[in-house]
């Protein structure tokens, strides 16, 4: 029964060691850096523009599917193409 129980125990023991460890915790010390809070607020920054960039982009659709609307209703009203619904 040893003989067989001491290679299971040194294959886990082995595995083991081999496994990854998993961290505990992360560095502290690496967010308070000059690089990472520049880096920080460059995405920041990227983030509100791309954030105003989408609203000024959703109101110009929305400007445009206003005016094609209004164009199938006068289209309708005089008869010439266009088809209302």
């Amino acid at each position: 029964m040893n003989r067989t129980l001491l290679p299971i125990l040194i294959l886990a023991v082995a595995l083991a060691w081999w496994l990854p460890q998993p961290s505990t915790a992360q560095n502290p010390g690496v967010l308070q850096t000059p690089q990472f809070q520049s880096l920080l607020a460059s995405l920041t920054a990227q983030s509100e523009k791309l954030e105003a960039n989408q609203t000024a982009i959703e109101e110009k659709v929305a400007a445009i599917e206003e005016e094609i609307r209004l164009a199938r209703i006068y289209a309708a009203r005089t008869g010439k193409g266009g088809t209302s619904k």
